[in-house]
């Protein structure tokens, strides 16, 4: 967890063993839907299309704002 700035963080994670089908079921099931009201942006998505883009499966990186 990083602080970009005053109410503004950063938490990456990633994937370094294991099963790769398990970690991406883990990012789509439980942590992208779990963070969907705080997170800003995921590293990987198009910011320009209506409900982002495709995501990475190699990387969890998110931008959050925390109050």
């Amino acid at each position: 967890v990083f602080e970009a700035a005053a109410g503004v963080a950063v938490v990456e994670f990633s994937k370094s063993t294991g099963d790769t089908l398990e970690y991406t079921k883990f990012c789509e099931e439980d942590v992208r839907p779990g963070l969907k009201d705080i997170v800003w942006t995921w590293q990987g998505d198009d910011p320009t299309s209506v409900g982002g883009g495709e995501p990475r499966h190699d990387t969890g990186r998110l931008d959050y704002r925390y109050e």
